[in-house]
């Protein structure tokens, strides 16, 4: 699961720092979801923290700047296409493939 460390305002993912939230004053949508999610233990879905009713276009914005300067190649965010919460999604590495035995001839 991810984790939100407000203190250091990072946000980990796999042992990894996948996204630093630099003025928090400034992204304030942006630590209120994540504060959200980390309240709420990762679910895969959550209700949106500001309580918007619409302004689905707000939420969008909120979903952009969440993903500008993550580590999209381990999670991303989303709209829930409902217009009512956030959605995170884990991105599923390929597995590597296994080198083949060359032999001589």
């Amino acid at each position: 699961m991810p984790h939100w460390d407000d203190e250091a305002r990072e946000l980990r993912y796999r042992g990894r720092v996948v996204r630093v939230v630099k003025r928090p004053r400034q992204a304030y949508n942006i630590v209120k979801i994540l504060r959200a999610f980390e309240a709420a233990g990762w679910p895969p879905r959550i209700d949106d923290p500001h309580g918007r009713k619409t302004n689905d276009e707000t939420r969008r914005r909120d979903v952009s700047n969440l993903n500008r300067g993550l580590d999209t190649t381990l999670l991303k965010f989303a709209c829930d296409g409902n217009g009512t919460g956030f959605l995170w999604q884990k991105i599923v590495q390929p597995k590597a493939a296994k080198p083949t035995k060359r032999t001589r001839k």
